[in-house]
Order: C-alpha cells, then sequence, then structure tokens
C-alpha cells in the first residue's frame, strides 16, 4: 500500500536527542561478535536481543511517527553511530 500523506510529510522534530539516544541504545543492544563469522553480528543470531535493548527502544525522546523520518534524517547527515 501508498503511504499516506501524515505518513510520507513527517519529519524529525527532535534530532539532536534522536541521535545521542540512538547512539546509547545501539550500544545496549550491539551482540558481541564472533570470531568466525564474516557477516554482520547484528543478524547472526537473534540472542543479543535483550530485555534491555527492548526496553530502550521505548525510550526514544520523539513520538513514534517520527522514529523513520529521524532516522533517515540521521542517515542523510551522517550522524548514525
Amino acid at each position: 500500500p501508498a503511504p499516506t500523506a501524515g505518513a510520507a510529510d513527517a519529519s524529525c522534530g527532535n534530532l539532536v536527542p534522536y541521535v545521542a539516544w540512538v547512539s546509547s541504545w545501539a550500544e545496549k543492544c550491539r551482540p558481541t561478535a564472533t570470531g568466525n563469522s564474516t557477516a554482520s553480528p547484528w543478524f547472526a543470531t537473534c540472542g543479543w536481543v535483550t530485555c534491555d535493548c527492548l526496553w530502550g527502544g521505548l525510550t526514544a525522546p520523539v513520538p513514534v511517527d517520527e522514529l523513520a523520518p529521524c532516522f533517515r534524517q540521521a542517515l542523510l547527515l551522517d550522524r548514525l553511530p
């Protein structure tokens, strides 16, 4: 389905706190690399998903409808860890 006008027009209203949050959250959730894996450890298994990691996703400093626009903006500005 095509995105609604509201979803397409969404923007990030709080980029600086979002970037700080996503950096901290990614560090909390980062899996340990395995010595014999050439693939990204993020996708090797799901064992790295902890309760702290999941709960941290709920502490974003932006509303849920701004998560994707903030991610896109941070990515475009090369602000992601």
